[in-house]
C-alpha cells in the first residue's frame, strides 16, 4: 500500500471525444500523476485536494471519489524517479515517484482510489 496527498493541476481534453486527461501533483511536487479518464465518470476540478491510494486490494474502510482497477505493465527507474505504467481499463495512468514509493511489481493487480 502507499498513499500521497496532493490537488488536480490541470485537466486537458483529449484527442479522443469525451475522454479527459486528469494531471495531479503531490504536496511535496515528488509525485506527478496523468490519467486518461472517461469525462462523464470524472469527479475532479482543477484544484481540487485529492488523497490517493494504491494498494493490492479494495480499500472498503472509507468511501473514495473514485476507485479504479488496474494493471501495472511497466516500472521503469531513471534518474531517482520510479515510473508506474498502469492499464485501467484500456485506459492509462502514469505515476511518477521517488524511487523509494510503494513495494509494487509490474504484472499485478492494483487498485487507485481517490479520495
Amino acid at each position: 500500500m502507499a498513499e500521497f496527498e496532493g490537488k488536480i493541476e490541470k485537466i486537458e481534453k483529449a484527442k479522443i471525444t469525451n475522454l479527459d486527461i486528469i494531471n495531479m501533483v503531490s504536496e511535496d511536487s515528488q509525485i506527478k500523476l496523468r490519467l486518461e479518464l472517461v469525462k462523464r465518470i470524472n469527479p475532479f476540478k482543477e484544484s481540487d485536494p485529492v488523497k490517493v491510494l494504491l494498494d493490492d486490494k479494495a480499500n472498503p474502510e472509507e468511501k473514495p471519489k473514485l476507485i479504479l482497477s488496474g494493471l501495472i505493465y511497466s516500472i521503469t527507474k531513471k534518474e531517482g524517479v520510479k515510473t508506474f505504467d498502469i492499464n485501467v481499463g484500456g485506459l492509462r495512468l502514469r505515476l511518477d515517484t521517488p524511487e523509494t514509493f510503494g513495494d509494487f511489481k509490474a504484472k499485478s493487480n492494483i487498485f487507485i482510489s481517490f479520495f
